[in-house]
């Protein structure tokens, strides 16, 4: 069985719709397919639908980017109850930040002699969320720039004239939300975030998971984080991270996760009463 609980589709920054993203893992011998855009469930819906024509078995999730003094963790919540009123209300707040710093960024580029309209960065997004990303892509297509990663090496990396620090969410208060939402709240690629030390502190918050199939963990992480979740008593995930056709594509469902891996995380699901989704 192949396996992939993170994936990203065009409804926040990857290039294919969800639908398309479906059709995708399809094609690449994908059985159980997880999407978790990034602030955003806007493509649940979709993934969801062409998942049951396709008879694929579909993972709602969303990814948090989060932050605590100097690190940065991301947060996966899968099977939140999409309607939840303390959920949306945290993505609003989020969509409202964006959409503020949207108009900083471009700002601060017309003081460097860059001009750009937000509707053309909202246009890149595809409806979608819309970031840093959404202003290179934007800068590229008007010729300022010749690729993404020149965009953010002259205009929209830290320090750089266009910088605006994000509105800046803790850990805890994800996993909180994630949890009120009836949700299972993951922390993903644990070794990019360089962090283990705060893994006790996330588990006392409520965290209730380890991404610990991940195409940047070698096999020493890998047996580090079984150890841990196996301690705490955590769900095992893993994934691929993909965006598609962004220069870095892994396959979908690589690293891969074990069938019976899958089935821990569903049965923590209904433990949760995650909203009588299973």
């Amino acid at each position: 069985m192949k396996i992939d609980l993170h994936t990203h589709s065009r409804a926040s920054d990857g290039s294919l719709a969800p639908r398309e993203l479906i059709e995708e893992a399809i094609r690449q011998g994908v059985d159980v397919l997880g999407l978790t855009d990034h602030d955003t469930m806007s493509g649940l819906a979709e993934a969801r639908q062409a998942a049951k024509e396709h008879r694929l078995t579909f993972i709602p999730g969303i990814e948090f980017s989060t932050e605590t003094g100097n690190a940065e963790l991301h947060i996966l919540g899968y099977f939140v109850q999409e309607n939840h009123p303390a959920l949306l209300a945290l993505l609003g707040k989020l969509k409202t930040s964006r959409h503020e710093r949207i108009f900083r960024i471009i700002g601060k580029l017309a003081t460097v002699g860059v001009h750009l309209q937000p509707e053309d960065v909202i246009e890149e997004a595809k409806d979608g969320v819309y970031g840093r990303p959404q202003v290179a892509l934007a800068l590229v297509r008007h010729g300022y720039v010749q690729t993404i990663e020149e965009a953010f090496e002259r205009y929209l990396g830290n320090r750089r004239p266009a910088y605006v620090s994000h509105f800046k969410l803790t850990p805890r208060q994800v996993i909180e939300r994630v949890l009120e939402a009836g949700g299972i709240p993951v922390l993903a690629h644990p070794a990019i975030s360089g962090r283990d030390d705060l893994i006790p502190s996330l588990v006392k918050s409520g965290l209730a998971g380890l991404e610990v199939y991940y195409l940047e963990h070698d096999r020493a992480m890998v047996a580090r984080y079984l150890q841990m979740a196996k301690k705490w008593e955590l769900v095992v995930t893993g994934g691929s991270d993909f965006h598609g056709n962004t220069g870095k594509a892994p396959s979908l469902g690589a690293p891969g996760l074990a069938e019976a891996d899958i089935r821990t995380l569903l049965e923590k699901v209904r433990e949760t009463d995650s909203a009588g989704l299973l």
